[in-house]
């Protein structure tokens, strides 16, 4: 019987290779509007890679350091993809992108990425992370209430969610 391996790697955007690799899984990923919704809400339907880009740049000016993160299945099909950002001055490094491939869905995949996020987040020193999501993302906001998040303003489309780590 063969066994399924997960693993964990740091990808760069800027890398011509890995942009085509992860256009390609995003492309197939983001079909449905609901699921782009979730992903990033501020993004139109059809999902378009290049605007993609244009908010991840965005995203990732105002904090000084980013990472990107994808899960792979047997060290080479990607399954997942999360975005880090630290914000130093508040000492908080923010998640986004969070997706899981929906064959792979209920796997335990988004809280492995979510957990290695956090223990990197202890590595560089901050003190939260944090999460902006739809409450209409009920399969999410359970999740990360599961694993200690809170929400600071639950009755906003758009709800934030903090988790203090040590």
């Amino acid at each position: 019987m063969h066994k399924t391996e997960y693993s964990i790697s740091k990808i760069s955007y800027a890398n011509a290779n890995m942009s085509r690799i992860m256009h390609a899984c995003l492309k197939n990923w983001l079909i449905d509007p609901k699921i782009l919704n979730f992903v990033s809400p501020s993004l139109n339907f059809p999902f378009r890679y290049a605007q993609w880009l244009k908010l991840y740049k965005s995203i990732t000016k105002k904090n000084i350091e980013h990472q990107s993160y994808v899960i792979k299945k047997n060290e080479d099909l990607i399954v997942g993809h999360l975005s880090i950002s630290f914000n130093k001055k508040m000492n908080e490094a923010h998640l986004f992108h969070l997706i899981i491939d929906p064959k792979f869905k209920r796997n335990g995949l988004a809280q492995n990425l979510i957990n290695f996020a956090e223990s990197y987040a202890i590595i560089k020193k901050t003190n939260s992370t944090s999460f902006h999501i739809n409450k209409k993302n009920k399969a999410m906001i359970n999740l990360i209430k599961k694993i200690g998040y809170e929400s600071k303003n639950p009755n906003k489309k758009i709800i934030n969610y903090t988790k203090i780590i040590t």
